[in-house]
């Protein structure tokens, strides 16, 4: 294989690849996302006494072992109950969902 044929090869798995999450997912809500931070870890029971501050998507938050409690909150249209809901959440490390 030539440079030339490995760059059109590439190309297109890098296509087929973004198109990829539509595949699965069809119908996205973002959640509103607030982070409570702390230098250390915070209890579960404590974690109601942070200050939760409001966070986008992809917006650092911390730093190395640092540590946040994040609180996710949603609506789920009409149109959507009775089926299968999935959340696709990225915490890029440890992380712990609770209902």
């Amino acid at each position: 294989m030539n440079k030339k044929e490995k760059k059109i090869i590439l190309a297109r798995i890098e296509k087929w690849y973004s198109k990829l999450p539509n595949l699965f997912f069809r119908h996205q809500k973002k959640f509103l996302a607030k982070y409570g931070w702390s230098e250390k870890a915070t209890s579960f029971n404590d974690r109601k006494k942070l200050q939760y501050k409001v966070i986008e998507e992809k917006q650092e938050w911390g730093k190395e072992w640092e540590s946040a409690w994040f609180h996710l909150e949603g609506e789920v249209p009409s149109d959507w109950v009775g089926k299968d809901i999935y959340a696709d959440l990225d915490f890029s490390g440890e992380g712990l969902v609770y209902d």
